[in-house]
């Protein structure tokens, strides 16, 4: 009885994207006189990988090819909002660090892509005091930028900085009420 080979079909080649893209620290560093933990956001996984997506006009979620994040998006953002913070007596650590903190950020991303030619980063953003393991203040976050010309991804690029921005904001605002 003679053995035939079998022919397993090659699976294609992955596609590298064109482009990869990072998410940046806010524009000003802001100063803050306590340590803040910046935990990884949280988003459905859809919104929390490499991808880029939109969705369209019937509610289907499609990526947006030949472009990625540089790293999960969740992550790259976390990485933003520790680089977004300084201070003599404070700032931002990663939980790794193992520091003794004051207070944790914790974010929900509840929308990170386009709705329509909107690129939207939304989501609720809680600031926790690590003493007491209560809410010291818990507020949303929205960035909305239209397509300004330069593209799909530069567009959500945007969105995602401004995001990081506005929980700077928030956590810089929060850290010195709660001071005073």
């Amino acid at each position: 009885m003679a053995h035939r080979a079998a022919r397993v079909p090659a699976l294609p080649e992955p596609q590298s994207p064109d482009a990869l893209y990072r998410i940046e620290a806010a524009s000003t560093p802001r100063a803050i006189d306590a340590t803040v933990v910046i935990r990884e956001p949280e988003a459905p996984q859809i919104m929390s990988g490499r991808a880029m997506m939109r969705e369209d006009g019937s509610g289907a979620i499609r990526l947006i090819p030949s472009v990625e994040w540089a790293g999960r998006s969740t992550r790259l953002m976390q990485l933003a909002l520790v680089e977004s913070f300084v201070g003599e007596a404070g700032g931002a650590v990663l939980p790794e660090s193992g520091v003794q903190a004051a207070y944790e950020l914790s974010t929900l991303l509840s929308t990170f892509g386009f709705e329509g030619n909107t690129a939207v980063c939304e989501g609720t953003v809680s600031l926790v005091d690590l003493k007491t393991r209560s809410i010291l203040r818990q507020d949303r976050v929205n960035a909305r930028i239209g397509d300004n010309g330069s593209g799909l991804a530069p567009t959500l690029k945007d969105a995602s900085e401004a995001c990081v921005e506005q929980i700077a904001d928030f956590v810089e605002t929060t850290v010195a009420n709660a001071g005073s």
